[in-house]
C-alpha cells in the first residue's frame, strides 16, 4: 500500500499563521496567569481576614474568661445573702450564725450592727457592696470583624463547615450580649434593691448568664480549632 503525501494547507505555513498561534497562547497564558495571580490575592487577603476574625474571638474569650470569673466569684456570697432576706426586705438569720454570715459575705456586704429578736435571730443591718470590675459591664462582646468578613468575597472561598462552626459561635455572643445587657442594665441602676421580687429576679438572670458564659466559653475553644484547621486549609 502506498503511503500518500499529507498535504499541509498553504496558508499553514505562511509566517502570519504562526503569529496568530503564538498569539493565542499568549493570551490562553494570560489569562490563566492573571487567574492565579487574582485567586492567589484572594487566599492572600482571606487569610489575613480569618487572622482578624482568629483575633477577635481570643480577645472575646479573654473578656468572658475574666467576667465569667467575677461572676461566680460573686454569686455564692451573694445567693447566700439574698436567702436570708425575708418578706419584710430584711435580713435575718440564727444568733449563732452571725460570725458564719460576715465571714461569707465579707466581700459584697459591710456589716454595721444586728438587733436581737426575741424568737433568737437576730437582724442583721449593713450596706450591700456589689462590684463587678469588667468591661462588659458597659459594653458587649465585638462581632464586628465576622459581620464585615460575611459581606466580602472572601465568604465564597471559605469553607461551608467552617462558616457554619463560627456563625454559630457569634449567634451564641449576640445571645450573651442580649442577655447581659438586661442583667447589666439592673445592676447599674441598682433596680434589683427596689423589692425582693426585683431581687429574686435578678438572681435568676444571673445564675441564666452565668450558665450562658460557661457554655460560650467552651464553644469558643471549639471555634478557635475551627478558624485553626480553615487557617491550615
Amino acid at each position: 500500500m502506498k503511503i500518500k503525501k499529507i498535504k499541509i494547507p498553504s496558508f499553514i505555513k505562511t509566517g502570519w499563521f504562526s503569529t496568530l498561534i503564538s498569539t493565542m497562547i499568549g493570551v490562553f497564558a494570560g489569562f490563566y496567569l492573571n487567574n492565579y495571580n487574582s485567586e492567589r490575592k484572594l487566599t492572600q487577603a482571606k487569610s489575613s481576614a480569618f487572622q482578624a476574625i482568629a483575633n477577635e474571638i481570643d480577645e472575646n474569650k479573654k473578656l468572658l474568661a475574666s467576667y465569667d470569673s467575677i461572676l461566680q466569684l460573686r454569686y455564692k456570697p451573694t445567693s447566700y445573702l439574698v436567702s436570708k432576706i425575708n418578706s419584710n426586705f430584711e435580713i435575718v438569720i440564727p444568733r449563732d450564725s452571725l460570725d458564719n454570715f460576715k465571714n461569707i459575705t465579707r466581700n459584697i456586704f459591710t456589716y454595721h450592727n444586728h438587733i436581737a429578736l426575741p424568737d433568737g435571730n437576730v437582724r442583721v443591718k449593713g450596706e450591700f457592696n456589689l462590684e463587678l470590675k469588667s468591661i462588659l459591664i458597659v459594653t458587649d462582646l465585638s462581632h464586628i470583624i465576622w459581620d464585615a468578613y460575611k459581606q466580602t468575597e472572601y465568604l465564597s472561598i471559605t469553607k461551608f463547615d467552617c462558616i457554619v462552626g463560627v456563625e454559630r459561635a457569634y449567634l451564641l455572643i449576640g445571645k450573651f450580649n442580649a442577655d447581659n445587657e438586661v442583667w447589666r442594665k439592673q445592676f447599674v441602676n441598682g433596680s434589683f434593691l427596689a423589692s425582693r421580687d426585683a431581687l429574686m429576679e435578678f438572681m435568676q438572670l444571673w445564675n441564666h448568664l452565668n450558665e450562658e458564659s460557661q457554655i460560650l466559653l467552651q464553644y469558643l475553644g471549639i471555634t478557635e480549632e475551627i478558624i485553626a484547621k480553615e487557617k491550615a486549609s
